[in-house]
């Protein structure tokens, strides 16, 4: 990710094919000087319409240690929903959002 006004690297956002996982799953991460700005979101936003608009994809996860309390918010916002708590990569909260078409 880099912003726009002055090309500073942010951090990454994409999504992922995991062997532990049944659907694709959007990770991201970005450099502490940039979280809580609005920047994931927005990334995270971009990746579930590449998903639906251009992959065709109706289902989509998201990986999240369960007290990582700031990217459930995130994942909450963007309409994710909680289905399960399982070990995969470590003790780890699985979200779930279901494409809505417009």
């Amino acid at each position: 990710m880099q912003r726009r006004s002055d090309e500073a690297l942010l951090g990454m956002c994409g999504l992922l094919k995991r062997e532990t996982l049944p659907a694709l799953d959007v990770g991201y991460a970005l450099a502490p000087a940039f979280r809580g700005q609005g920047y994931a979101k927005e990334a995270v936003v971009a990746c579930l319409a590449y998903a639906r608009d251009v992959l065709g994809s109706s289902r989509i996860l998201a990986i999240v240690a369960p007290h990582n309390q700031p990217s459930i918010r995130l994942l909450e916002s963007v309409g994710m929903v909680q289905e399960q708590v399982g070990y995969f990569e470590d003790a780890t909260a699985v979200f779930a959002w279901t494409a809505q078409r417009d």
